[in-house]
């Protein structure tokens, strides 16, 4: 993947979750390379931007976890994660091995 790759997919999170650029920084990375694993690609091509974008912004705005309790420490998670849910829009990106 390359820098000009990732600093724009870093810059669509930050605009998409409400954040700054270095805080979207790390979630970007993060998603960017858990959708090449599961693409097996070591590349992303600009289609492929948007969808790793959304990935890194549903990083950032903690998705995944619908209810928290303090008391005995219960956490509920939704029944997708944000992988699961955009698998389909990854998956015209998606390398056949």
């Amino acid at each position: 993947m390359t820098d000009e790759a990732l600093e724009r997919i870093t810059a669509l999170a930050a605009e998409i979750a409400g954040v700054g650029i270095q805080e979207a920084a790390a979630a970007a990375s993060a998603a960017a390379e858990e959708a090449m694993a599961w693409c097996r690609r070591k590349d992303i091509p600009p289609g492929m931007e948007s969808v790793v974008a959304r990935l890194a912004a549903d990083m950032l705005a903690g998705t995944g976890a619908e209810s928290i309790t303090e008391g005995d420490i219960s956490v509920t998670f939704g029944e997708r994660t944000a992988l699961e849910r955009d698998r389909a829009a990854l998956s015209t990106f998606r390398r056949i091995v």
